[in-house]
């Protein structure tokens, strides 16, 4: 998830509520969470920082492998703070979703998406679906659902 001064106690609290509810489906084990941090706020750096090790530590025995990268150098921005992620780390990963700092799919939507990414690695692009018959308790019914629409 890449972000930049953004409110972290929204951001953090997001990404654990997706971090659970993944985990509650017993994959947990398959996923692993990034903070990409672009922040240039020296307060809202600390705050993030500060929250990350406090998720960490509630998420502790869970079985989650989480980590917060801080980039002191916010070259090309988002875009940027992405392919600085895949240059240094990209290599241990088949695949990847990229979250905004507003994103809030449900677990199973993010595990629907790492299925069809298995199911079809040549595929390049991965996108929810649209469909207001599949709205959440936790998003506008625009923004989530649990199938995903596969563009090439």
């Amino acid at each position: 998830m890449p972000i930049y001064n953004e409110a972290p106690v929204r951001v953090f609290a997001a990404l654990e509520a997706m971090i659970e509810e993944v985990g509650s489906s017993g994959l947990g084990h398959a996923f692993e969470w990034f903070f990409l941090s672009d922040t240039t706020d020296p307060e809202i750096f600390v705050a993030e920082e500060q929250a990350f090790l406090a998720m960490r530590e509630r998420l502790l025995g869970q079985g989650c492998r989480l980590f917060y990268r801080h980039r002191p150098k916010n070259l090309n921005r988002k875009s940027g703070n992405i392919e600085e992620f895949v240059t240094r780390w990209g290599g241990r990963y088949a695949h990847m979703v990229v979250l905004d700092a507003d994103s809030l799919m449900t677990g199973h939507t993010i595990i629907a998406l790492a299925a069809a990414m298995e199911a079809d690695p040549t595929r390049a692009l991965f996108k929810p679906s649209r469909l207001s018959s599949t709205a959440t308790p936790y998003s506008p019914a625009s923004s989530n659902s649990p199938h995903a629409s596969m563009g090439r």
